[in-house]
């Protein structure tokens, strides 16, 4: 009679999404679904961020935790995360160096040179015309007046997103065909000192209008069920629900077994045919995979007048 354990689990699924109805502080939710599943959320495009949203049971009417959490480098990013330039043109001593400032641009006098555009950082609250990008027309220079976060989603409803400028000509281009009378033109540059827990470097951002407000301890970052998805910064140990990402952890099983056997010496033929006969009733199960678990001594198989009395019992269990 010889022990011998099965082992067989389930492989870890492409990324999804997982809402966790438990209400935890920000960094017992990221513990947990580090944990349990990959990470929190994160979003790398307005379609990821529905996916996240849809995770969310319908009439669910208090904050969720997603993976944003505020850093402590500033760092100027692009709305559409699709189209980052690499590309800028700030004007003197400029940009400042302060999070909650967007870019614009600018027209300046310049003798014999005639008006030229820069770049200027403004607070994103304040109120200018603004220029989107659409996939099918190109730069649209819209004739309203919104703060930034607004002019943001007035372009991700009618166009592509606000638009990202990658050379001398587009922002020129954007200058010239400015309103009447408009001194000063929102582009979707804004200054960032928020990361992905998963270490995603998207640039997407879906903030409230007037989020973030940078109050003292309102680190991280929740998604606001009652204002469309949008996120707002709130105090990280307040106790929400929250979003993982990723399919839950692979599930593993160890069984005991003993069989009987003449055999004095166990071949590799004899153990593999032995394993496909027993695995053989989950054998509609792609994903299932099986495999022999060795003993410390290296064997598969162990003669049961060879166990000690010291020895642990094996267990069969489940993760």
């Amino acid at each position: 009679m010889f022990p011998l354990v099965l082992h067989y689990s389930s492989p870890a699924e492409a990324r999804e999404f997982h809402f966790v109805r438990e209400q935890r502080s920000w960094s017992e939710a990221l513990h947990y679904c580090r944990l349990k599943h990959t990470d929190m959320a994160s979003a790398a495009d307005a379609s990821e961020m529905g996916q996240i949203a849809a995770a969310i049971p319908p009439g669910y009417a208090e904050p969720v935790w997603i993976g944003l959490q505020r850093g402590r480098s500033l760092v100027w990013r692009w709305s559409d995360p699709t189209r980052e330039t690499g590309y800028s043109k700030w004007g003197d001593g400029l940009p400042n160096a302060q999070p909650k400032m967007c870019a614009a641009i600018y027209g300046f006098d310049i003798f014999m040179f005639g008006i030229m555009n820069a770049w200027l950082s403004d607070p994103c609250g304040h109120i200018k015309h603004f220029v989107c990008f659409d996939q099918s027309r190109g730069l649209v220079v819209v004739d309203e007046k919104k703060d930034w976060t607004s002019a943001q989603t007035y372009c991700r409803t009618h166009h592509t997103d606000l638009a990202s400028v990658g050379s001398d000509a587009e922002s020129g281009q954007i200058w010239a065909a400015r309103p009447s009378g408009a001194a000063q033109i929102w582009i979707g540059l804004f200054s960032d000192d928020w990361s992905w827990t998963d270490g995603t470097g998207s640039s997407f951002r879906n903030w409230q209008s007037g989020q973030p407000d940078n109050g003292v301890g309102e680190g991280c970052a929740g998604l606001l069920t009652n204002d469309s998805g949008r996120w707002a910064d709130l105090f990280c140990t307040r106790q929400y629900s929250f979003i993982c990402a990723g399919a839950p952890r692979a599930k593993r099983l160890i069984v005991r077994v003993k069989i009987r056997s003449a055999q004095e010496n166990m071949t590799s033929e004899i153990t593999d045919h032995l394993l496909n006969q027993l695995v053989a009733p989950w054998a509609h199960a792609p994903d299932m995979k099986a495999s022999w678990q060795r003993c410390a001594n290296g064997e598969i198989f162990i003669r049961e007048e060879d166990r000690t009395d010291d020895r642990p019992e094996e267990r069969g269990t489940t993760e």
